[in-house]
């Protein structure tokens, strides 16, 4: 289990709260703010959450009974979770959002079959493993997503398996020079 020992931000305070809602279900959180987590100063509107739960209502229906509310209308809710994703918020604010589906890859199937436990503040929130979610992001290969690969890399060295990290850079077909990270 890793440890982030440093104050919460209001950003960590919202994503303890609905990891605490959702922890019903197998969950993992994944994207920029696993970077944000580890320290990396950047800001975004949404957290990317993938649920093992493949039951659109009932994803719905518990996000509801802890107060969230759904950005996508509820008529669209089954065909949003099934092929895209639906997003939640937390009145009276709107971001961040919650963008939340289930797995449909064989890398995501992978982030929340192997998800990684964070002890974070007084709670533990789950994420994506690290060396996955570095060539996942070489492999998206914009600017921002390079240089959260390379921030985790560097903040994570001494945690991250070497071989997994060269099996799923080999998946993705990125490699380390490619994406900037030394």
């Amino acid at each position: 289990m890793l440890e982030i020992k440093r104050p919460l931000t209001e950003l960590d305070k919202m994503v303890l709260e609905f990891a605490k809602c959702i922890e019903v279900f197998r969950y993992v959180i994944v994207s920029g703010y696993v970077a944000i987590l580890f320290g990396r100063p950047r800001t975004t509107d949404d957290v990317d959450v993938i649920v093992g739960e493949r039951d659109a209502a009932k994803v719905y229906e518990r996000c509801r009974q802890c107060g969230y509310e759904l950005l996508t209308s509820s008529e669209a809710l089954r065909e949003e979770y099934a092929t895209a994703s639906v997003r939640f918020y937390k009145p009276p604010n709107l971001l961040p959002t919650f963008e939340v589906k289930p797995p449909r890859t064989p890398p995501q199937i992978y982030a929340l079959e192997n998800r990684v436990p964070v002890k974070l503040g007084g709670g533990i929130i789950y994420i994506s493993p690290i060396e996955l979610q570095i060539a996942y992001k070489l492999k998206l290969g914009s600017d921002k997503d390079v240089e959260d690969a390379h921030f985790l890399y560097n903040a994570l060295k001494d945690f991250i398996n070497k071989e997994e990290l060269e099996t799923w850079l080999r998946r993705f077909g990125v490699s380390m020079r490619s994406g900037g990270v030394t």
